[in-house]
């Protein structure tokens, strides 16, 4: 649902099918982050003949296509939310 989500705002900010104040543009790790749609299709073709080659590929394109953009978004939103944070260990 969010890969959806993901998608729909991608598309609709790179056509400007309508202005940034009503959709925000994507972070740069979003972009990377819609290519997780790969695992998952290497993983459902593995699924019906228990495919080793298939299941390896999945969890390897997993570690760098889900798991790596998610890690750099952290990193880059860290300056963001960090004050946010502070405030209530502060308090």
């Amino acid at each position: 649902m969010i890969w959806l989500l993901l998608a729909a705002q991608v598309t609709v900010t790179q056509l400007n099918l309508v202005s940034h104040s009503v959709v925000a543009a994507p972070y740069q790790w979003e972009y990377p982050y819609l290519l997780s749609i790969i695992p998952s299709l290497f993983s459902f073709m593995a699924l019906p003949k228990n495919n080793i080659s298939y299941l390896v590929i999945s969890m390897t394109s997993a570690g760098f296509f889900c798991i790596a953009p998610l890690i750099y978004g952290g990193v880059e939103m860290f300056p963001v939310v960090n004050p946010m944070f502070l405030d209530l260990w502060v308090k």
